[in-house]
């Protein structure tokens, strides 16, 4: 086996591990750390596929800026220490796991049938890599780049006040 191969599969066990935890875990900050393992396995998917500036991008926005917002979410909000789990039915539970068959099987069929690109057909038709996308940022996008950027800012210091106001309520 090559090297690819093996790098595929591992990425791929550390991303359906990683999602199995983040689904069976009770407590909101294990699920959230899950879901970083999730993020930066399929970031390494993406870069071993080689379109690096995606996986790259996962990783900052996702792994993280999304991750990041999320513990942050939880320290600055109330939530009670016990966290409690509910016991799910047999029925309820017979029916997650034939949902997850079910999908698992059409999105088995669709990928299957689905042409992808080689990397032989990529370099050919001449694709922006990650040097021209930073390019097109720094030059045309500029205004776009920094816009987002305020939104986002904006955005968190707007969940800090709210999150300050109900404390203060009280």
């Amino acid at each position: 086996m090559e090297g690819s191969m093996i790098a595929f599969f591992v990425l791929a066990a550390l991303t359906l591990g990683g999602a199995m935890m983040m689904l069976s875990s009770v407590r909101v900050v294990h699920m959230i750390f899950s879901m970083a393992l999730v993020f930066l396995a399929i970031a390494g998917l993406y870069i071993l596929l080689g379109a690096e500036f995606v996986g790259i991008v996962q990783i900052v926005v996702y792994v993280g800026a999304i991750t990041v917002l999320a513990v942050f979410g939880i320290m600055l909000t109330r939530h009670d220490a016990q966290e409690t789990s509910k016991e799910r039915s047999r029925v309820s539970r017979w029916l997650s796991l034939s949902t997850a068959v079910l999908l698992f099987i059409v999105l088995f069929m669709a990928i299957s049938q689905t042409h992808f690109f080689s990397l032989g057909d990529m370099s050919q038709n001449g694709l922006p890599g990650i040097r021209e996308i930073g390019m097109l940022f720094i030059s045309h996008h500029v205004y776009t780049f920094e816009l987002a950027s305020v939104l986002l800012l904006s955005a968190f210091v707007g969940a800090i006040v709210m999150a300050k106001g109900d404390a203060d309520d009280e």
